[in-house]
């Protein structure tokens, strides 16, 4: 069913704390509330609010559809209760979705209330108490030798642990954002390793036989060769005070999540990236390059210039310069679409862009592009926010700060291995045939993991079709079949394995290739995935370089 209902997420909190609960729990709740809320909105606004008390994080679901009345809600939370017959045989639905909401929202500790007015819409809030475990900025160690980190941005990362299923673990955590990892099993090799290949990072354990990690990392810091290299310590205790006193850059107690993990790398790539040598300019007026090339001439700045923005991504990629400054209005290809895709995609993701407009913005209008890019400058000499300004304080800030935009800038990884991977996947694009590329289609309800394996795909030269569930896939192949499925596994509606098992089942579908998409594919659990039908699987988080080498492997063997 089309609708016209535009849905929003406005977040008016910024915790800097880490917070232990059940996420599943609210993660369902929330799909509940905002499903409910969409279906029952035919036109109009649906909209998550995140906000936090002092010790509550409160979700409001707010629709502005057809409303519940008084009487209805105090029956709008009992099992297999609907607002009435009518709404039942209209919208459909058992009744238990809120029951059940209720239900996990005291399990919580925390409520599910409801306000609404008939034909004006709803407002669902979900509360669920603060347990605050900790906070996200980090505790000064180690200082960091920027031009070192600078020279080894492109150097592996090397993790040293005697488990080889955390070094698989890390490994996987960082090959997903596009780092080449190397590991040591034991603490000998690891400062072997360290002094042979010089890597952008080391992760080290703490317990080891033999050699433990304080004696590695009191190895390393005391060897001219490898004192500069950034260590962060994992362990099961919490002694951080010995570890910062050691030289440790950070110190994370086990079990360590992707999220921590990754936060200290983020902070390592803005330290690399500080300092701004190479700029972009994409503009369709020559004259703001005229303007660039004159204000830096006697500057150490690269200044290219991209005059049509429909070829500026490409040349971006290529080039993956420290800054890109875009023009707002452009014909062909606007500032801000250029700017959702540079944002969208692994190789471009981590590059600050600034945004330079002649035009007057509304305060809403800067607000959503302070969302998308780093930066508003303005077309104007002696305007405050003038754009040769901004880009000059920019320069000088980073130059005089050593911790400029360190903590929680909120930015994603950069890609520390773009070039690496380019020149490895040279011949990697799936074949075409007949002149027209294979057809991808890929199956996942998360927005984000969707978006970010459809830029992947494309990458290898396919062509791709989205769809959210089990239920679109099983549309999509029934209009045209494709020559791949990428299937996510765990799914509302129907997930990965009844999927499957309906595509196996059918005569015209079952030698479709199938891969599943999973967080599962363990080793205990490989040949589950594939006694399900499936013909491989793709581990999440999902690493550009196992997508392009599965596609490129199943290409080469199969007639497309």
């Amino acid at each position: 069913m089309n609708k016209n209902v535009r849905f929003e997420v406005v977040r008016n909190t910024n915790m800097g704390v880490i917070v232990n609960t059940d996420r599943g729990k609210i993660v369902q709740v929330l799909i509940n509330l905002i499903g409910n809320a969409i279906k029952f909105t035919d036109k109009g606004l649906v909209t998550l609010k995140v906000n936090r008390s002092n010790d509550e994080l409160i979700f409001d679901v707010i629709d502005t559809g057809i409303g519940i009345s008084d009487e209805n809600q105090k029956v709008i939370f009992e099992e297999f209760r609907q607002a009435d017959g009518t709404t039942t045989r209209k919208y459909g639905g058992t009744g238990l979705g809120l029951t059940i909401c209720k239900k996990i929202a005291k399990l919580l500790n925390g409520d599910l209330s409801l306000k609404s007015k008939v034909g004006k819409g709803s407002t669902f809030t979900f509360k669920v108490p603060l347990k605050l475990i900790g906070k996200t900025t980090p505790v000064d160690g180690e200082k960091i030798n920027v031009d070192k980190l600078i020279k080894n941005r492109k150097n592996p990362i090397l993790v040293i642990d005697d488990d080889q299923e955390v070094r698989y673990t890390i490994g996987q955590y960082l090959t997903s954002k596009g780092y080449d990892v190397i590991f040591a099993e034991n603490g000998t090799k690891g400062v072997q390793m360290a002094v042979n290949h010089q890597p952008f990072a080391i992760t080290l354990d703490v317990m080891m036989p033999h050699k433990d990690g304080w004696s590695v990392l009191k190895e390393l810091k005391e060897n001219e060769v490898t004192k500069d290299i950034p260590v962060i310590m994992i362990s099961i205790n919490g002694d951080k005070k010995v570890g910062y006193g050691l030289g440790a850059f950070e110190y994370f107690i086990k079990p360590i999540s992707a999220d921590k993990l990754l936060s200290a790398f983020s902070r390592l790539e803005n330290l690399a990236n500080k300092r701004i040598r190479k700029i972009v300019i994409v503009d369709d007026d020559d004259l703001e390059f005229e303007k660039f090339k004159r204000e830096f001439k006697n500057e150490d700045i690269t200044i290219e210039y991209i005059q049509d923005s429909e070829f500026a991504f490409n040349k971006i990629s290529e080039v993956q310069p420290d800054l890109i400054i875009l023009d707002l209005m452009m014909p062909k290809v606007d500032g801000i679409t250029l700017s959702y895709k540079l944002k969208s995609n692994i190789k471009t993701k981590h590059i600050p862009i600034l945004i330079s407009t002649a035009k007057d913005l509304s305060e809403e209008e800067r607000t959503k592009l302070s969302n998308i890019v780093e930066d508003i400058a303005v077309k104007s000499k002696g305007h405050p926010l003038d754009v040769l300004k901004v880009v000059r304080d920019r320069i000088r800030q980073q130059e005089l700060s050593p911790d400029a935009n360190i903590p929680g800038n909120g930015k994603s990884i950069t890609n520390n291995n773009a070039e690496l991977t380019k020149d490895k996947n040279i011949n990697t694009g799936a074949p075409t045939r007949k002149g027209k590329m294979p057809e991808v289609l890929i199956v996942d309800d998360d927005p984000d993991t969707l978006f970010t394996i459809d830029e992947m795909v494309k990458d290898c030269n396919c062509k791709t079709i989205l769809a959210k569930n089990g239920i679109e896939c099983l549309r999509t192949i029934e209009k045209s079949i494709p020559d791949l499925i990428l299937l996510d596994i765990m799914m509302p509606e129907m997930d990965g394995f009844q999927a499957i098992k309906t595509i196996r089942e059918s005569p015209v579908w079952k030698d479709i290739q199938v891969f599943a998409v999973t967080a599962k594919a363990m080793s205990d659990e490989k040949d589950i995935i594939i006694k399900h039908g499936f013909n491989d699987y793709i581990p999440k988080p999902v690493n550009a370089a196992i997508i392009s080498e599965k596609i490129e492997q199943l290409f080469s063997t199969i007639k497309v």
